[in-house]
């Protein structure tokens, strides 16, 4: 019967650090995705943007404060992030900050054109990973409270019996 408990009592610890936890591997799993640059045309580039994602429009870092971009598409917005000076990684040994972010409310093609760089590149943060590491983590804590339930119940019945 003792253990019983203390399994209801581990599980609802679990309710709160699992999926903190899991988030978190997420979160982290998604960060490692944004540090992979996809090159864009300055003079008129296009993506394809969705509602799980933020995008990172970049520069080389020399050239950050000086470029400015008109970013179209249907359901976009944009926020202008150049003073924060976010470096999203390398290309050919030259580091790349992001000037812009973009979030769009639904499926959209994207138009980035880009004055006063030489180069251009997307970045992408997937919110997918960190939504399916917190379902996850309260999907396993829900199925050990009801499996410490019912062993508690088991016990109690055998013990009951004896």
């Amino acid at each position: 019967m003792v253990a019983g408990g203390i399994g209801i009592v581990l599980n609802l610890v679990g309710f709160a650090l699992v999926p903190l936890l899991l988030g978190f591997v997420g979160l982290v799993i998604a960060g490692m995705g944004s540090m992979s640059l996809t090159p864009l045309d300055p003079r008129g580039g296009t993506f394809e943007a969705s509602a799980m994602s933020v995008y990172g429009i970049a520069v080389p870092a020399t050239e950050a404060q000086a470029v400015t971009c008109e970013i179209t598409g249907q359901g976009v917005t944009t926020e202008h992030t150049a003073h924060e000076g976010y470096s999203v990684g390398e290309v050919d040994g030259i580091e790349y900050v992001e000037i812009y972010e973009v979030q769009a409310d639904g499926r959209a093609e994207v138009t980035v054109m880009c004055e006063g760089a030489s180069d251009v590149a997307l970045s992408d943060f997937g919110v997918t990973s960190i939504l399916l590491g917190a379902g996850v983590g309260l999907v396993l804590p829900a199925v050990g409270l009801v499996l410490a339930i019912a062993l508690l119940v088991w016990g109690i019945i055998a013990r009951v019996r004896s």
